[in-house]
């Protein structure tokens, strides 16, 4: 409703002022000399349309002039200006209203209640709101300096009327840039609003995918349960053949003990064969008359030759024993991403049904606000200690207690910071902390950042009081 009612009002101001073309600025200028020479004034008398306007009112135009189109257009211009600066800061107000106290609240990715697991649609719609948050603010900058730039140009109605082009374009420009937070809004509530659906989609995956995968499982199960099967069966004839092999083995032991016999033999045979080689060698060798290698080095290239399939042989039983252990791996990884999808489906689960009520955002809101004031509390009374010096005694007894502490009990609690600030040799700052702690303390449920800055307004520390309160109050800033 807010950025509709934002866009209406941006829209009715455009095609009432923006629409009108021909606007002849110079003309205007020199109209608006005319009438100032009338009431005997010098065109830099009036600093704004508004002083101008009321001397407008006053009947003193000539009534001839007052029918020129030019004057009208005179005129226009001060209406516009005068409608811009009253709707302006009233729709800037609206929009960033709604932003800060709605929109930033409740568009929630829940990031925070994975608890460590891995969901990559929370962590896209997570970086969307970053974005978002990013790109507004970044408009709203824009804003507030181009609203500062319209301050600075309309010093003098003079110079206002001849640069009527150009603040026009800024005025536009403004209320463009107004639209456009409007749309980005629009945007971000739309996506906020397709969330849910869009976990509802990826657990629907996901509870897809896991049962595919446990179809893939039971089909390896039976798999493996056949393979089992026809293991046994293999055993049953293996235990046969070993029976029948020890039938035989007798027989091969005497079969044994006849090739022994002939493997003697052939020894011999080879034996004296090595000899005639190596004396044909020998006599090769001796008629040579080049050698492109020593013994030595031939020696030495076998040697190497030798290492390195020693090496190749131990590099293969690494790689099965490696193979082995990457089988076995597999076999495990299938339950882990079994799991996974557990996890992943019921976080989502979680998160789907944190962001459909109202309840649970309402909550959290407030945790992190009770959060976030505590820890402004806490700096404010850091930084209210530094600068309070030897008031402190009179500020502990300017806050405001809950329940109330009577004076007999506020200047016993004075002396006992005081006893012990003397034992421990404490500073002016940290005896000014200690009492704010104090305080913090007794006020455990109504202490606050406001509270603190009524009891340094009670002591007429004004000027502290602004500080804080400009840097540590927990109200809107844009309010």
């Amino acid at each position: 409703e807010t950025v509709n009612d934002v866009c209406l009002t941006i829209k009715t101001y455009a095609q009432k002022y923006f629409s009108k073309k021909g606007l002849d600025h110079d003309a205007c200028a020199q109209c608006y000399k005319e009438i100032v020479k009338t009431w005997n004034q010098e065109p830099g008398h009036f600093t704004n349309w508004k002083e101008f306007m009321e001397k407008v009112g006053e009947n003193n135009i000539d009534k001839t002039l007052k029918h020129k189109n030019v004057y009208k257009d005179l005129i226009h211009l001060c209406e516009r200006s005068k409608e811009f600066e009253t709707m302006i800061p009233h729709v800037r107000e609206r929009i960033v209203n709604c932003v800060k106290d709605h929109v930033y609240k409740y568009c929630h990715s829940f990031s925070e209640e994975t608890g460590g697991v891995e969901a990559s649609i929370v962590t896209e719609y997570e970086q969307q709101i970053r974005n978002y948050k990013r790109d507004i603010e970044k408009m709203i900058n824009a804003i507030n300096s181009d609203i500062l730039r319209y301050s600075d140009v309309k010093s003098s109605f003079e110079r206002f009327i001849a640069e009527g082009a150009n603040i026009g374009k800024l005025m536009e420009s403004i209320c463009v840039q107004i639209v456009e937070i409007a749309h980005e809004v629009k945007r971000w509530i739309s996506d906020d609003s397709a969330y849910p659906d869009k976990l509802q989609q990826d657990i629907l995956f996901n509870t897809g995918y896991k049962d595919t995968l446990q179809e893939d499982v039971f089909k390896l199960q039976k798999r493996k349960h056949s393979l089992e099967r026809s293991l046994e069966r293999r055993s049953k004839v293996r235990k046969k053949t070993e029976k029948e092999y020890n039938i035989h083995r007798k027989e091969k032991k005497k079969r044994k003990d006849s090739i022994q016999t002939l493997q003697l033999k052939i020894e011999r045979l080879e034996f004296q064969i090595s000899q005639k080689t190596e004396h044909v060698e020998g006599t090769k060798t001796a008629l040579s008359t080049k050698r492109t290698l020593t013994p030595r080095q031939e020696e030495d290239m076998h040697a190497k030759l030798a290492k390195n399939l020693r090496e190749i042989d131990r590099l293969s039983e690494w790689m099965s024993v490696a193979k082995r252990q990457r089988t076995r791996l597999e076999r495990e990884s299938m339950h882990e991403r079994l799991d996974n999808l557990d996890r992943k489906t019921t976080v989502m689960k979680h998160i789907r049904v944190l962001k459909m009520s109202p309840e649970t955002l309402r909550k959290l809101y407030r945790r992190r606000r009770e959060f976030y004031q505590e820890g402004q509390l806490t700096d404010a009374c850091r930084y209210v200690a530094q600068e309070i010096d030897n008031d402190w005694k009179r500020l502990y007894a300017c806050l405001p207690f809950q329940p109330s502490r009577d004076r007999e009990k506020l200047s016993h609690d004075i002396e006992l910071i005081d006893i012990y600030s003397a034992r421990r040799d404490r500073t002016m700052e940290e005896q000014a902390l200690k009492c704010l702690e104090k305080w913090r303390t007794f006020s455990r449920t109504s202490a606050d950042v406001a509270q603190l800055i009524r009891g340094l307004r009670k002591l007429n520390k004004e000027d502290l009081a602004d500080k804080v309160e400009m840097r540590f109050s927990t109200e809107s800033v844009y309010g």
